[in-house]
């Protein structure tokens, strides 16, 4: 379980909540230190900006740049696509006739 304290005015916090950026803050709004304990001992102390799990706006912004990736190479394809079919109609206007 994560301990955290407030440097500023020595609030005490607990909790798994706290690996959530937006919960390593104390209520007078100073960042968390935050501590790592196992079995009640102190393991070690890591910053609140570190082993936190992605928020919601890192992800949403993943998700937009994979969508913008996926668009980009749609279009890449589709233009590819659509010089194969000119080279192919210039190929049936090359042949010759009967």
């Amino acid at each position: 379980m994560l301990k955290a304290t407030c440097p500023e005015c020595g609030e005490t916090y607990f909790g798994w909540v706290l690996m959530s950026e937006e919960n390593a803050r104390c209520k007078c709004g100073e960042r968390l230190e935050i501590e790592e304990e196992v079995k009640g001992m102190k393991k070690k102390k890591i910053g609140a900006e570190l082993n936190m799990p992605p928020t919601t706006d890192s992800i949403l912004a993943a998700m937009r740049d994979a969508v913008q990736e996926k668009d980009a190479l749609i279009e890449q394809i589709i233009k590819e696509n659509l010089k194969l079919k000119e080279l192919l109609r210039k190929g049936d206007n090359d042949e010759p006739s009967d």
